[in-house]
């Protein structure tokens, strides 16, 4: 009995050592497949680096031909033409109102744009809507003409600048905070603390003294403050300050990307007579803004005794500023 167990013990060992024995073939199959596949990998890395030199080479290429490209462009497109609309158009009278659906309120702010095609230069004449103008033997302030309606407003601002005025663009507040949101702030010195309350008007304004970066709620209080020694004249220098800053933000990586949103709210929300305002004449007005000089003047004049009027200066002083500023003897 016991010589049947150590017989079967040993059986078992031999057993036992013939299954542990690694087979020759599976170590050499395995090496084979070990070494096909880092033969993959270093040919796919060689694949992939010869690929993207080539295709650096060619993207350089590609951009040295952009850059080249891009450089005749802008020798053969230094001074941007002007849309052919502008041509019949080169007084553009802008007012400003609160709201509109009060349209025949009274003008917060008004200018005369001025597009010169000799130069394809662009200048603005602020005019205060405190202007004083004679009416029935007295005095009223030219903004308040705007409450008997824009035809009225025209034939008063074309005797006070001496130009016969026909074209006009009217932005209630809404549509001016919404052309803001477009730029995503702006950064402006705000010259003194500007606190204002208006319930009734539904104004209010808090601003600190300082250089800040307005959101475009702010940057529309910026705007419309006028509760200072200069009234409408300080509020005129701070638009100026906006107006002259503006081309530096019209290329602007924030309002690029708005330039569609832009086009719809002017194209929508405006009140206008003229129909320059097509997607491809704004983008031209606003590659002539970026490109050209803008010249912005405040209408000659100064405080009554009693500080309530910007008087104006007389017709022949007013006529040889427009001139200057217009160069309408050169059209």
């Amino acid at each position: 009995m016991a010589n049947n167990k150590r017989r079967v013990s040993a059986v078992d060992k031999k057993v036992v050592r013939k299954q542990r024995r690694p087979k020759l073939w599976r170590i050499i199959l395995f090496l084979c497949l070990i070494g096909g596949l880092c033969w993959g990998i270093i040919r796919a890395g060689m694949w992939l680096y010869d690929s993207s030199i080539s295709l650096y080479a060619s993207a350089e290429k590609a951009y040295t031909q952009y850059q080249n490209t891009h450089a005749a462009n802008a020798q053969t497109s230094a001074t941007p033409k002007i849309p052919l609309a502008y041509k019949q158009l080169d007084n553009i009278l802008f007012i400003g109102i609160k709201d509109y659906n009060n349209l025949n309120d009274n003008a917060s702010t008004m200018f005369l744009f001025n597009i010169n095609h000799n130069d394809n230069s662009i200048s603005i004449l602020q005019i205060p809507v405190n202007t004083a103008i004679s009416a029935n033997k007295s005095y009223m302030a030219i903004g308040d003409v705007q409450k008997t309606g824009i035809a009225n407003t025209m034939q008063a601002v074309s005797k006070l600048l001496g130009i016969n005025i026909t074209q006009y663009i009217i932005m209630d507040e809404s549509t001016l905070l919404q052309l803001l949101a477009g730029f995503n702030g702006f950064d402006l010195y705000v010259p003194t603390d500007m606190n204002y309350e208006d319930i009734p008007g539904n104004t209010s304004i808090h601003l600190k003294q300082g250089y800040q970066h307005l959101n475009s709620k702010q940057l529309l209080e910026y705007l419309q403050y006028r509760s200072d020694d200069l009234n409408d004249i300080s509020k005129a220098e701070r638009q100026k300050d906006f107006l002259q800053k503006l081309p530096d933000y019209v290329y602007s990586s924030d309002f690029l990307f708005n330039i569609p949103s832009t086009i719809s709210i002017i194209n929508k929300s405006l009140i206008t007579n003229t129909d320059l305002l097509s997607p491809g004449n704004i983008k031209n007005y606003l590659w002539a803004i970026n490109k050209n000089s803008l010249t912005i003047k405040i209408l000659p004049g100064h405080f009554s005794a009693d500080g309530h009027y910007w008087l104006p200066a007389p017709a022949d002083t007013i006529n040889a500023a427009i001139n200057k500023l217009f160069f309408i003897n050169d059209k």
